[in-house]
């Protein structure tokens, strides 16, 4: 599904009218107004919130991420939007009863809130449906979301009582503050699914039944809230902006990463936060979001809001305090401050996983006062002193100061932000397999049998027990998320062969086989497949469009009827190049119909020459690489490819002959990957590709992906130059330095003519 305006910003059903309203497609300004940027930078009242987060309850099988969730969000608050930690309200499993809720939000936001203010509440926990009283005498029933407190279901001598918080609470609630900036983050799904586990992933449907009536003290509590707002007893609409983790009928998931687990909407949603760079809209917030989201499941985050805005606020209604983005903020001090405590919630979670000891952050001196209280541009200078990761347990590492001396005047503190300078990362990735819940117990005994003697698979696990890169199961009804499209590069026959799947259960495609094919003959089948996984994870592993400080650009364009950037990828830190170029949003998807024109524009801003490849996966998840050739003695070499500075370099270089979109339609990814450097082991493994006709620019299918990918690390690592002390032992990683590349990568849509 493509990414329009309308599909984050609406209405999700007649339960949702509470909590919003369908916002109409209005044309945002291609250009953002230097009297909106001047407003969003202006200081703002007191910032407050309430964030809860239940994973321990008493009647129904536990989570994992909700309380992960409210530490990102606080971290989040206080240390890059500028909340004082002291306005930041946490209530976890057993305190956070329903009346506890409604109470800290009356007294915590209701009673301190001023006009002007800011106010968030965030809940991660199950959700919940709660059959309502009719209104009138011809309304036969109507349902409401709720969400399930802690003592949601109260033990009796018959059946539980029910005692959830409802939708239409937290629109009187709402509607009860002095201030229209306000948001509600809700990580939770209301519709049951009756499973638990969602492929690797855990769900936060919920596994309780629906609830027949709503509780007494619950209806008494809205009555004196509508009492208090003179409302009558008919539905309000909140004042407040809504953010959803997922669409009426879909599950909140949560994933267990490396060391930690937290709600995929809430960790991507505060990933996107802590890199983005200020201002930006709550739109291109969740854009972000559910572009991560959709390489793992069919998860579709929505936003509700009062009423149209033009242009949209910036997410939570407050500008980043600080417009540069961040990989860590200072939690604390320790052995006499030569030791900080980072959480690294800004680090992409594919990165974070392999972020190794000796890895280097910049720690920006600036307080957090300065930072918050004076709004900064993104070229305003920094203090900054390095600090050398020793340790990391999911999200927090211990990193030492590598400074004794501090300039005068600053001192080390907790909220500094810390930004990433050299990415340690080790040589032996492999790929990490999840068996699906729905093999037998044979099934799953010779899947991690053939599984562990395939080339590159570090580890094979039952699903939900870790962290993976895919899940293989068995294909149809019971693991696919949705039916492919017509047209798709993978229709499902009938029967449940075996394929793999991510970790969200979406079919990749062309991985299903025949029923009553043997386990050990589709492994064998599937291994270019995995392979391709494989790849496409050390490209991953390179990713730094919000940390690096090489000064390029790249445009993916369409050339009809006229040259248009429909994606633009930057180094977000980088002061020499320009703002992004954007068009209105109502008029552009990452959505590229079959046989549509493309090219690829380079700008190098920097003051030397950069080198630059092109890999990705076309919508059957085959692994194609950019080749530049010329015919020597009737052989092909791959040549590098440089971009001058100040020089724009179009590819194909050929303007007659631009890349045509092929006819598999699906997601399609590519990785544009720029160094200082030219890719010598690269062009190497490029070369042992058999010859392809004809010379210049072209797309090719890569046979050999993994050793491709492995050069393109160690060229970066030669690249990078990072000195020997610096790293450790030099033999089992590779050390990055931010200044000497730039991995962006670009995702899109690949859909139907007509």
């Amino acid at each position: 599904m493509g990414l329009t305006r309308r599909h984050f910003l609406q209405q999700a059903g007649f339960s949702l009218l509470a909590l919003g309203t369908d916002l109409k497609p209005t044309n945002v300004p291609s250009k953002t107004s230097n009297s909106y940027l001047q407003a969003l930078s202006t200081p703002r009242g007191r910032k407050l919130a309430l964030l809860v987060g239940i994973d321990r309850y008493p009647f129904s099988k536990n989570l994992a991420g909700c309380l992960m969730d409210i530490e990102l969000q606080r971290e989040l608050l206080v240390g890059r939007l500028g909340f004082h930690r002291s306005d930041v309200l946490a209530l976890s499993d057993r305190s956070a009863t329903r009346e506890a809720i409604e109470t800290a939000f009356v007294e915590h936001l209701i009673e301190q809130a001023k006009e002007g203010d800011t106010v968030v509440f965030h809940f991660s926990g199950y959700g919940n449906r709660v059959k309502m009283p009719a209104l009138t005498e011809s309304e036969s029933e109507r349902w409401t979301n709720s969400l399930l407190p802690v003592d949601g279901l109260l033990p009796t001598k018959g059946e539980p009582a029910n005692n959830e918080l409802l939708w239409e609470t937290l629109a009187l609630l709402g509607r009860s503050l002095a201030t229209r900036q306000v948001t509600f983050v809700l990580d939770t799904s209301y519709r049951q699914t009756g499973q638990l586990l969602h492929g690797n992933l855990r769900s936060r449907s919920p596994l309780v039944p629906v609830a027949e009536s709503p509780s007494p003290q619950e209806l008494a509590f809205q009555t004196q809230l509508k009492s208090n707002l003179k409302l009558s007893q008919t539905l309000h609409r909140s004042a407040a902006t809504a953010l959803l983790a997922a669409a009426e009928s879909e599950a909140a998931l949560e994933v267990q990463w490396d060391g930690f687990n937290a709600g995929l909407f809430t960790y991507t949603l505060v990933q996107s936060l802590w890199e983005t760079t200020s201002p930006s809209t709550l739109y291109v917030t969740l854009e972000r979001t559910h572009d991560r989201i959709r390489r793992i499941t069919a998860q579709n985050p929505r936003a509700l809001v009062p009423e149209p805005s033009e242009p949209l606020p910036p997410t939570y209604f407050v500008p980043a305090a600080e417009p540069m983005g961040a990989e860590g903020v200072v939690l604390s001090l320790e052995d006499n401050d030569t030791i900080v405590r980072l959480q690294l919630a800004g680090l992409p979670s594919n990165v974070l996983a392999y972020y190794q000891p000796n890895s280097r952050l910049l720690l920006d001196l600036r307080s957090p006062s300065e930072t918050s209280d004076t709004p900064k541009t993104v070229s305003a200078p920094s203090l900054a002193i390095p600090i050398q990761v020793r340790s990391r347990v999911g999200l927090i590492a211990a990193a030492k100061v590598m400074n004794s001396t501090l300039p005068e005047g600053h001192s080390l503190q907790p909220g500094l932000l810390a930004r990433e300078q050299i990415r340690i990362l080790p040589r032996n990735v492999g790929l990490i397999v999840a068996l699906a819940g729905d093999l037998e117990r044979i099934e799953r005994v010779d899947a991690t049998s053939a599984l562990s003697n395939v080339a590159g698979i570090a580890s094979v696990g039952a699903a939900g027990e870790q962290m993976a890169d895919c899940l293989f199961g068995k294909g149809g009804a019971l693991n696919a998320v949705v039916s492919p499209p017509e047209g798709a590069a993978n229709p499902v026959p009938s029967g449940r062969g075996y394929e793999l799947l991510t970790i969200g259960r979406i079919s990749l495609p062309n991985t299903l086989g025949a029923p009553g094919e043997a386990i050990a003959s589709a492994v064998d089948r599937l291994k270019p497949k995995l392979h391709t996984l494989l790849a496409e994870k050390l490209w991953r592993l390179t990713l730094n469009e919000d940390s690096s400080r090489l000064e390029v650009r790249v445009q993916l364009m369409g050339t009809e009827p006229q040259a248009q950037p429909w994606l633009e990828r930057s180094s977000r830190r980088s002061l020499r190049v320009p703002p992004p170029q954007v068009v209105p949003l109502n008029d552009r998807e990452p959505q590229i119909t079959v046989g549509t024109r493309l090219q690829y524009v380079i700008d190098n801003f920097s003051d030397r020459p950069v080198y630059f490849l092109l890999f990705g996966l076309n919508a059957r998840k085959e692994p194609i690489a950019l080749y530049s050739t010329k015919t020597i003695d009737n052989s092909s070499k791959p040549l590098p490819i440089a971009i001058e500075p100040g020089t724009p370099l179009t590819l194909p270089q050929n303007a007659n002959t631009p890349w045509t979109v092929p006819d598999a339609v699906g997601i399609t990814e590519f990785y544009a990957i720029v160094s200082i450097a030219p890719f010598s082991k690269t062009l190497e493994a490029l070369a042992a590709v058999p010859d392809a006709p004809g010379t210049g620019e072209q797309l090719r299918k890569l046979p050999n992906p993994v050793e491709v990918a492995r050069a393109v690390l160690q060229d970066l690592h030669d690249a990078s130059t990072v000195p020997v002390d610096w790293v450790g032992t030099p033999t089992d990683v590779c050390a990055l330095n931010v200044n000497a590349w730039a991995t962006f990568d670009f995702v899109y849509e690949v859909v139907a003519a007509g």
